[in-house]
């Protein structure tokens, strides 16, 4: 049993947020990359995040952990392309834009049967606020990024756009007095990497 505390640290540990210029236009720190060290830090971190989301039972957590992880993803990728490797960008990318997309969906479906639960109407606000923070960095790298990897970096603005719009739309149908504050985002941060 003392692999699940660890677990959980680490998943912790590797989820630290990175600070760009502007603080409200943050994104995750992606942690172990995959073209680091034999690639074998980021399998562990991959199993890490497997083990947690195997052992969290309640929907909404397991939405917000999958957003987390998805969030992971779209900074793996960005940095991957910033490094020039496209095809693991394109498919880190990819993941982002297919994992987000199911989230968004699943959250959709969650909030037309429990709107009122305070843990769904949080879900769906931490949603609208990563799709929007997704949306603004994206946008900030897409100069950036190769051209191999264009086409998979729209996807993933056009699936945070959706994301944030569909997201802010469930949280209109909550009275306002009941409704969860989101921050604003003035503008957007680069992640760590070359900037061009």
């Amino acid at each position: 049993m003392k692999v699940l505390p660890i677990a959980l640290f680490l998943s912790v540990l590797l989820s630290t947020p990175v600070f760009g210029q502007v603080q409200q236009a943050k994104i995750a720190n992606p942690g172990p990359l995959p073209d680091e060290f034999f690639g074998v830090p980021y399998a562990f971190k991959r199993l890490v995040e497997r083990v947690t989301l195997f052992f969290t039972f309640n929907n909404p957590d397991r939405l917000t952990l999958r957003t987390d992880f998805a969030e992971r993803r779209l900074a793996e990728g960005i940095l991957m392309a910033q490094k020039g490797d496209s095809s693991t960008a394109k498919n880190l990318l990819d993941e982002y834009s297919k994992e987000m997309a199911d989230i968004v969906d699943s959250a959709q479906s969650l909030a037309k049967t429990r709107l009122n639960d305070p843990k769904v109407r949080e879900l769906i606000a931490k949603i609208a606020d990563a799709t929007k923070r997704h949306f603004a960095v994206l946008q900030d790298v897409a100069s950036t990024v190769p051209d191999e990897t264009k086409s998979a970096l729209l996807r993933a603005i056009s699936v945070s756009q959706k994301g944030s719009e569909t997201s802010r739309a469930e949280l209109e149908m909550i009275p306002q007095q009941e409704r969860p504050t989101l921050p604003p985002i003035t503008d957007a941060a680069p992640i760590r990497g070359k900037q061009k």
